[in-house]
């Protein structure tokens, strides 16, 4: 019966904690300044981009494209690991914790 209860008032606590956080979200948005786009001439409307034409890399026109390192900079690396870690040590209390609860009954 007391775990009926206890799990009564999880879902209650989750249902209210879930409208409140919408709530607080709803009046974020509400409080947000609305900005309008100005209007455009229409000189701007007609304005169309000519269609490009592949250029060789010998050209003036010619942009090379950007190199990206597929690795990460050695600061995210470590939060990511600082992350896992707490993460790991959470989930192990957590498990010690329902272990010490589920002895004491």
């Amino acid at each position: 019966m007391k775990w009926l209860a206890g799990g009564l008032i999880v879902v209650i606590v989750f249902v209210t904690g879930a409208f409140y956080g919408i709530d607080k979200t709803n009046e974020k948005l509400d409080d947000r300044p609305i900005v309008e786009a100005p209007e455009k001439s229409e000189q701007e409307l007609d304005h169309r981009v000519e269609e490009q034409t592949s250029t060789s890399p010998d050209s003036d026109d010619f942009c090379a494209p950007l190199k990206i390192d597929s690795d990460a900079p050695w600061i995210s690396r470590l939060a990511g690991g600082l992350g896992k870690g707490v993460a790991s040590s959470f989930n192990g209390v957590i498990v010690v914790l329902s272990e010490i609860i589920q002895a004491g009954e």
